[in-house]
């Protein structure tokens, strides 16, 4: 979890809202293609927050882009008190500027998002190290990482795969 710089700032805007309550958080799967909310991390996403939200009297819907640059018509204070930001890898800045009005939480995104809002994001460099491990005490000392070169989240996972892997003595 990385807190925005702004605390002050947010707590001022979060009470000039207060009264607003609709009892919902939305889930943007920030995507246009209908196949990103049929992957298995789509589904465990929804699981995992579906079940505190519940326990705090929210509901939690799910939303996705509809067309490029158009922002779900459900995306509106009259319908919802937040948003969790499924992002892309790249998020596009009509996306950040069609936020703004709504407090929201971008989960992992890393970079492009620069609003001030809360994120939460994978320690890539850890993700990498675990699965080092968990193949070394499995007695595998030779791995191979196939990974997107304009992804770098996914390069930080495989560097620091890697660098496990060889500090073990493997290939």
């Amino acid at each position: 979890y990385q807190p925005p710089d702004d605390t002050d700032r947010r707590r001022s805007q979060a009470r000039s809202r207060m009264g607003r309550h609709t009892g919902r958080i939305a889930l943007l799967i920030a995507d246009t293609n209908v196949g990103a909310l049929r992957t298995a991390l789509s589904g465990r996403l929804l699981h995992g927050m579906d079940a505190p939200l519940h326990e705090a009297g929210l509901v939690l819907t799910l939303t996705r882009l509809p067309r490029p640059e158009e922002m779900p018509a459900s995306l509106d204070r009259r319908h919802t008190d937040g948003v969790i930001v499924r992002s892309p890898a790249h998020t596009p800045p009509w996306l950040v500027r069609g936020l703004h009005a709504l407090p929201h939480v971008w989960l992992f995104e890393s970079a492009g998002a620069d609003d001030g809002a809360d994120r939460i994001v994978p320690d890539n460099g850890a993700v990498g190290r675990m699965a080092a491990e968990w193949l070394l005490a499995r007695g595998r000392r030779l791995g191979l990482v196939l990974t997107r070169p304009d992804h770098p989240e996914l390069s930080v996972r495989a560097a620091e795969f890697s660098a496990a892997v060889h500090a073990a003595g493997g290939e």
